[in-house]
């Protein structure tokens, strides 16, 4: 089954003169909202190895890598290019790119005092004479702390995978 042969169709005029041409409703996306996918039970937990792309991952749990848009769907992953993890060879010249000064201060974090003392908050600049403890975190922790969060997804457990693409093609 390919993907994007279950999208609608729109029409659109691509060059402004008039003529339109049918393509495929690309902003149309089904998100997991059965509680039974939101279960943990229901996946495994994989942490993508540097060069990882769905589709190899799609053939390394499902003999197919026609099936890698299921581990998209089901990590909410619109924009491969964006929501993906980077090459570790190409992340300094984005971050570089991205950034003045890597080293340059993105923001403040403090711990939650009360309840849950895990949980990070981020602290506006606006606000630091109230927390003068706020830990500085350069551009460089951001990014990496952004990239380490991509690189846990979940892979969708096989026994479930006949009865995924049902309820998807019926969506």
């Amino acid at each position: 089954m390919s993907y994007f042969n279950k999208f609608p169709k729109v029409s659109y005029d691509v060059k402004g003169d008039g003529n339109l041409h049918y393509m495929t409703n690309i902003t149309k996306n089904i998100r997991l909202v059965t509680d039974k996918y939101k279960q943990i039970s229901g996946f495994d937990v994989y942490d993508v190895v540097d060069g990882d792309t769905p589709e190899m991952l799609a053939h390394k749990f499902y003999d197919s890598t026609t099936l890698h848009w299921i581990i998209l769907i089901t990590n909410n992953i619109i924009n491969v290019q964006e929501d993906w993890p980077i090459h570790v060879r190409d992340f300094q010249d984005i971050i570089e790119d991205k950034y003045d000064d890597i080293d340059g201060i993105h923001h403040y974090e403090i711990a939650q005092e009360s309840g849950d003392d895990s949980v990070i908050i981020n602290v506006p600049v606006e606000s630091l004479s109230e927390y003068p403890a706020a830990t500085p975190i350069t551009n460089t922790d951001h990014e990496i702390a952004v990239e380490l969060s991509k690189r846990r997804i979940r892979i969708l457990k096989p026994q479930f995978l006949s009865q995924f693409i049902e309820e998807f093609n019926a969506l």
